[in-house]
């Protein structure tokens, strides 16, 4: 994270740069903070939740090739989510896979989606 940056302006230029979605930081929901990888560099990870529409996609996402960043995005309805969540093997990071379960227990079962 940006040192001269609060946690949710980081949060707005990451989806930015990595998503592609233009939002502002009014529109953030903080999830949880937590330490991330323990035992290596400990460092501080803090979750938002934010809505999008198609029409905040301002770019293609991906990160920033300057920054050695290559993301693939991928979006997925809910159902290919749980189909995703179901798998015997699963390539993502624990941070995710507790943002989705959030998201499951917080706005989908609210929402009855």
């Amino acid at each position: 994270m940006d040192k001269n940056m609060s946690p949710e302006d980081t949060a707005v230029a990451e989806v930015l740069e990595e998503c592609g979605y233009k939002i502002s930081s009014d529109k953030l929901e903080k999830i949880t903070s937590f330490l991330a990888s323990v035992g290596t560099s400990g460092g501080q990870m803090t979750l938002f939740f934010a809505a999008v529409t198609d029409a905040m996609k301002v770019n293609e996402g991906g990160g920033l090739e300057s920054e050695g960043e290559m993301i693939n995005v991928k979006e997925m309805s809910v159902d290919e989510v749980r189909k995703y969540m179901k798998s015997p093997s699963i390539n993502s990071p624990s941070g995710f896979m507790y943002a989705l379960l959030w998201f499951f227990s917080e706005k989908v079962v609210k929402l009855e989606i």
